[in-house]
């Protein structure tokens, strides 16, 4: 079931909402008292995993997750979307002239957005609707390569280097501008949006840290490295909405060139290093990280996903399945979804207990989406 929600305001652009550090340091979800919130039952921790079946050569290649759907891009260039119990509910298919397939996936609780292969953006609200009024194309010349949706605004990677911020007021009106880092020659080639800070990810390995659309601090890697080592990726965050407001991750994560992680917290300026170890004599690195609101998970580089509740310590190991890796990660409110590399989603419950394996389905009619 999908959960209702109000958006935030959007009159101001620096939020003035804070994070509840409570919602971070427990596995259960708060109780709400609200009738704009339905929240949806946590899972048996006993639920036996089930396997849908995979009839085809079709598999995913990403995952995106807000608190209330799931957003799974597939290699047919389908975006299958789920509201929970491993269903998929829709199929959404990009519409004539925007592009030939989806090939990733940006969701938050308000509005989600697609990215397809022409390097055009659709962004989509209740139930998977897609309309011919929001598709954002690029400026010519131009393509979108990065998107990450946020609560108060989300932010769009162009190729040229630039960072588009878009803002959706209550009326439906979009309020952009665009950023570009201090530095000459250096371009923005990633985004982590968020409520109380976003990141944005640079070509010469540094992260500006940008709060209410103005870059208040340039991050440089920490602790004793080589001088060549850079940060490579950041992790999306997680939102949580309910009648006292929206929340973030208590905690992002900056993945470095050399393997470790940096994990910095809402409310300090240290960075916890985070070494990936699959064993005390065997180094390893990270690949992926994903920043969640009672959870978050690093990928290993030998396709172990780790699974972090407080203070970056490393609660659980999951394994994937024989033969397999885990790829990449996505941190859910009531289920997280982890992507292995023969294309199966794997969705993870209370604990990091495997639910369920999905592999797409095949395309039905009545299940597609597209422009309306």
């Amino acid at each position: 079931m999908p959960l209702s929600v109000a958006p935030p305001s959007y009159t101001d652009a620096v939020t003035t909402e804070t994070i509840a550090p409570h919602l971070h340091q427990e596995e259960q979800p708060p109780t709400y008292h609200t009738s704009t919130l339905t929240a949806m039952p946590m899972p048996n921790t006993k639920t036996k995993t089930t396997k849908t079946n995979n009839t085809n050569t079709t598999t995913y290649i990403q995952v995106a997750v807000s608190q209330s759907c799931t957003y799974m891009v597939r290699s047919d260039g389908v975006v299958d979307r789920t509201t929970g119990r491993s269903t998929v509910h829709q199929q959404l298919v990009p519409p004539e002239g925007a592009g030939s397939k989806f090939v990733f996936a940006a969701a938050d609780n308000y509005a989600s957005y697609l990215l397809t292969d022409k390097g055009v953006i659709l962004r989509t609200t209740t139930g998977g609707k897609i309309s011919l009024a929001s598709i954002i194309n690029p400026p010519p010349g131009h393509a979108y390569i990065k998107i990450s949706s946020g609560p108060i605004a989300s932010y769009f990677v162009l190729s040229n280097g630039v960072a588009m911020r878009w803002c959706v007021g209550l009326t439906g009106s979009t309020i952009q501008s665009a950023m570009t880092p201090s530095t000459i020659n250096v371009k923005y080639i990633d985004a982590s949006a968020g409520i109380q800070y976003s990141y944005l990810l640079r070509s010469d390995g540094f992260v500006d840290k940008v709060k209410g659309g103005k870059v208040i601090a340039t991050l440089v890697p920490q602790g004793k490295h080589e001088e060549s080592t850079k940060f490579v990726g950041l992790g999306q965050q997680l939102h949580i909405s309910s009648d006292k407001g929206t929340s973030g991750p208590y905690a992002n994560y900056l993945r470095r060139s050399d393997g470790v992680v940096e994990r910095i917290t809402t409310r300090g300026t240290a960075h916890q290093l985070m070494t990936a170890a699959s064993t005390p004599k065997i180094s390893s690195s990270y690949v992926d990280v994903a920043a969640g609101g009672w959870c978050s998970y690093l990928i290993r580089d030998d396709g172990v996903c780790c699974r972090t509740v407080t203070r970056g310590r490393i609660q659980k190991e999951m394994i994937p399945e024989k033969g397999t890796k885990y790829i990449q990660a996505a941190a859910g409110a009531w289920a997280s979804y982890i992507l292995r590399s023969d294309g199966a989603v794997v969705r993870t419950v209370h604990g990091g207990e495997v639910n369920s394996v999905m592999f797409p389905p095949a395309r039905q009619a009545k299940l597609e989406r597209t422009c309306t």
